[in-house]
């Protein structure tokens, strides 16, 4: 399969459906994770399914001094640094991972762009509609009370949004068959792509030093 971190960094875009099913699946996962990050969420090919990996891998790693950490303390909600830890930094996580499906880019580049931890507006033009993105403001917003209070409740509201589109039926079948189908194609025309650019330019001549 593949993360949704090596799609991002790809540039390999996913329908704003499937990426507001996919943030909402994780949203209902019956355990917080607490250092979800792109890389450990995984779109299983062969099972047409969303799994989370490194559960309690990141707490180890800095125990140990693991430079592996950097991060996923970019995905980890503001309050976390004064060690408030509650199920809204979940849901400010969920929402990060969300504004990169929808923007198409790191949350690193994001918050680099922002005077602070929020990452920049998303734009009216860019993929989504204005509810996706006041769901989106929400759950990162710096004031951990003002986002959804449990991720079951992002969950909700995404599943909302997703009914306002129109009736979208068996969401874990939907997904199911984009995994398994869809996706794959996607990454392997990518790929190619890839693989042709880089033989254009290793074949271009290079110029002769006098």
């Amino acid at each position: 399969g593949e993360s949704l971190g090596r799609l991002i960094k790809a540039g390999i875009t996913l329908p704003s459906g499937i990426a507001v099913g996919i943030i909402a699946r994780l949203a209902r996962q019956p355990r917080v994770h607490g250092d979800l990050r792109s890389a450990s969420v995984l779109l299983d090919y062969k099972r047409g399914k969303v799994r989370v990996t490194e559960w309690g891998v990141v707490p180890l790693l800095e125990s140990h001094g693991g430079g592996e950490c950097l991060s996923a303390r970019l995905y980890r909600a503001p309050e976390r640094t004064r060690g408030l830890v509650t199920s809204r930094s979940e849901v400010y996580t969920l929402g990060l991972l969300l504004y990169e499906l929808v923007a198409g880019r790191p949350a690193l580049l994001a918050l680099r762009e922002s005077t602070n931890r929020e990452p920049v507006a998303l734009e009216d033009g860019e993929r989504g509609s204005r509810m996706l993105h006041r769901i989106i403001r929400r759950a990162v917003s710096l004031d951990h009370k003002a986002r959804h209070e449990r991720p079951q409740d992002l969950a909700k509201a995404l599943e909302g949004y997703l009914a306002s589109r129109g009736p979208y039926g068996d969401l874990d079948g939907a997904l199911a068959r984009f995994i398994a189908q869809d996706l794959q194609a996607r990454v392997v025309s990518r790929r190619r792509l890839d693989a042709r650019l880089l033989t254009r330019v290793l074949s271009v001549p290079r110029p002769k030093s006098n």
